[in-house]
């Protein structure tokens, strides 16, 4: 469950935006703090720009599998020649390991754009589970690149003073950003991510009712495949742990 029953109060969004400044801001470096608003949220045209490249590949891991598939049958009722299967399944295969080797590279240079200018932050590999899109949008995210019924990539950055999902691979950016003011909890949940039923998940709780829903992956650095429930365990109790220290700090 992404939200409770409790309405949203008018312009809540402003808890989690960033605070307007005069001139540039200065981008941290490796001895400076963890700045959560060192970055803006991206424009609605970056926004674009990130979801019809997300898009774009989406439409890939569909065609080209498909394509071969076709191929093979065509080749089968042509001429007969069972051999071919061999060279259409050899062709598929490849195809396979393109995709997950490009979607490798950018797990890889997000997670790199992410620590040369959040050096000292924990960086998490997630899914944003379906229903996020419609969430960050009534906190004021305009057109996040999210599959609204899908899970979507995203890279969870971890800091003792907030927390930041990053999108995009060629040029990641600020998806949505918080303090830990601005999280009460964090709890265990599920989230769904594909057709496959729900995925143990992590909830970031926030005021009125709403909750950033994610499912991990196996590994922080990146995985195909989500976390055991005992992972995403062991998460929910360090990023409570983090939040309640930043909360005792603040006090």
């Amino acid at each position: 469950m992404t939200r409770t029953d409790r309405p949203a109060p008018t312009g809540h969004a402003t808890t989690t935006t960033p605070p307007t400044q005069d001139g540039p801001r200065p981008q941290p470096d490796d001895q400076q703090p963890f700045d959560p608003w060192a970055l803006d949220v991206p424009t609605d045209a970056e926004l674009d720009a990130l979801h019809r490249r997300n898009r774009l590949w989406g439409l890939a891991v569909l065609v080209l599998p498909a394509s071969a598939v076709a191929v093979l049958g065509w080749r089968v009722l042509a001429d007969g020649e069972v051999g071919s299967i061999g060279v259409v399944a050899a062709v598929i295969g490849v195809l396979v390991a393109v995709v997950m080797v490009r979607m490798a590279a950018s797990t890889r240079a997000r997670h790199r754009a992410v620590r040369a200018v959040r050096p000292g932050a924990e960086v998490v590999e997630v899914w944003g589970a379906a229903g996020l899109r419609d969430v960050l949008v009534e906190l004021g995210v305009p057109a996040p690149p999210l599959r609204p019924a899908q899970g979507t990539a995203l890279t969870l950055v971890v800091a003792p003073t907030g927390v930041e999902l990053w999108a995009g691979a060629g040029s990641p950016a600020v998806l949505w950003s918080a303090p830990w003011a601005d999280v009460p909890r964090v709890l265990e949940g599920s989230g769904v991510i594909a057709g496959n039923g729900a995925r143990p998940a992590v909830l970031l709780v926030l005021p009125a009712g709403y909750a950033v829903v994610l499912v991990p992956a196996r590994r922080v650095g990146g995985s195909f495949l989500p976390a055991p429930v005992a992972r995403t365990r062991a998460l929910v109790r360090h990023l409570e742990q983090v939040r309640a220290a930043a909360s005792g700090v603040g006090g």
